[in-house]
């Protein structure tokens, strides 16, 4: 089996991710330095052989917000040290 990776949406407009993500059955609360608002996301998941990961762009959109990608989260199968870099412009 691969290694999942996990992908952090905002929970606001709809995601449109590609049918390969699932939704997961959790999420993640934040907020910003100095704002007493509290966000939410939705937390999607797939397995992912090693190599190279991308997270899929946003296309879904509910009047002005967006349903925004904007985190992905690396697990390893088995324990092993990931390296994520980010890729060259």
């Amino acid at each position: 089996m691969s290694p999942p990776v996990y992908l952090a949406v905002h929970q606001r407009g709809h995601a449109n991710l590609p049918k390969e993500w699932h939704k997961a059955d959790m999420q993640i609360l934040w907020k910003t330095p100095g704002s007493d608002r509290t966000y939410t996301d939705s937390v999607f998941c797939r397995d992912v052989p090693a190599g190279k990961v991308a997270v899929p762009p946003h296309t879904g959109t509910d009047g002005t917000n967006y349903g925004l990608p904007h985190m992905a989260i690396v697990r390893s199968k088995d324990g092993a040290k990931v390296n994520v870099t980010e890729p060259a412009p």
